[in-house]
């Protein structure tokens, strides 16, 4: 990594005391009382081929208790595509190698420090803020890794619900 530096007048003025420092490999916590810098936690990577069982096994699960199944949804397709392009795998190899350069770049700024009018701070502004933007960006709504992680969710939620022996609550119809 190329040795990043403010420029002396940066450091010269008052440095900004710090609630919150931490910084691992799975975790970037950085604020003050009244402003949080970094709230990170590493995504745990899921399994496509996990979640395509529980697809299946909430399908028989259905289909033995009588509900009826419909696939409009198109759950199983969209996670085999994703399968078959390799677009997760991608993702989340794009976003480890990003993760791990933001725990690199926050570990610097923190042993330099932050000091008053972060907005002449070349290390944030030009090297985390947009890292930790493109990172965010990653988990809209219309990019595969939230894609499948809201997915999953609703697989999850749907197999507790169709698990679930409440005898107020019943499906006639599930959509997967």
């Amino acid at each position: 990594m190329t040795v990043l530096k403010n420029d002396i007048g940066y450091t010269s003025r008052e440095r900004i005391v710090l609630n919150e420092e931490i910084v691992t490999n799975n975790l970037i916590k950085v604020s003050t009382d009244h402003t949080g810098y970094a709230n990170y936690e590493r995504v745990a990577k899921l399994d496509i081929a996990e979640i395509l069982k529980l697809h299946t096994e909430i399908a028989k699960i259905a289909k033995s208790k009588g509900v009826k199944v419909s696939y409009k949804n198109k759950t199983k397709s969209k996670l085999l595509e994703i399968k078959k392009n390799g677009t997760y795998e991608a993702a989340y190899e794009l976003y480890t190698q990003r993760f791990d350069q933001l725990v690199q770049l926050w570990r610097v700024k923190l042993e330099e420090g932050l000091y008053m009018g972060t907005r002449d701070d070349v290390i944030l502004e030009n090297h985390i803020t947009p890292l930790q933007h493109a990172i965010t960006a990653m988990f809209y709504r219309s990019e595969v890794m939230s894609i499948v992680a809201e997915l999953k969710y609703r697989l999850k939620e749907l197999h507790r619900e169709l698990l679930d022996e409440n005898p107020n609550s019943y499906f006639v119809k599930i959509y997967l």
